[in-house]
């Protein structure tokens, strides 16, 4: 950052100050910024010598002045590099608070594990109610099975008994 007026010192900025040209004036004391170009001052907040951007664009830009005089005093020019723009534009895609598109990307895939965990779970269950049902076939089947053989032994007896019958009378 850079300043026009000799009786202001650029301090730093947050993650929330936009680059730009902000004008500084003094009024009743408080220092007061606007967008340059711009006829709307707001308050900055702090005290003594030290201030920041209270709302806007200039949030969390941090000066110092030297006299709270009433008056201009001139501009302070903001200028970010290539590498707090890709740490901006990083901190967009991850954070979560700010929904970026990369949260929102994990949060859909994180929706769409549940789904298929929730299917497997539907699935399982089924195979289990398909598995009963084809033990309680099998035992049904293995009773009609064992009356069929009950069946046929008795049938065997009765054609044994009726064929030993006609064999004595040869």
């Amino acid at each position: 950052g850079s300043v026009t007026n000799s009786s202001v010192a650029y301090v730093g900025f947050t993650s929330d100050t936009e680059p730009g040209y902000y004008d500084l004036q003094v009024s009743n004391g408080v220092p007061q910024l606007s967008n340059s170009g711009a006829s709307t001052f707001v308050n900055a907040s702090g005290s003594g010598n030290f201030w920041a951007g209270s709302s806007g664009d200039s949030t969390g830009l941090n000066f110092r002045i030297s006299s709270l005089t009433d008056g201009s005093y001139g501009q302070i020019t903001l200028s970010i590099g290539v590498a707090e723009i890709l740490n901006r534009e990083l901190e967009n895609l991850v954070d979560s608070s700010l929904n970026g598109p990369l949260v929102t990307e994990l949060d859909t895939i994180k929706e769409t594990v549940d789904d298929f965990n929730e299917t497997l779970l539907e699935q399982a269950e089924r195979l289990l109610e398909f598995e009963e049902t084809l033990k309680a076939r099998f035992t049904n089947l293995e009773i009609v099975l064992g009356r069929l053989n009950a069946q046929k032994d008795t049938f065997n007896s009765a054609l044994a008994g009726i064929q030993n019958i006609f064999s004595k009378r040869k």
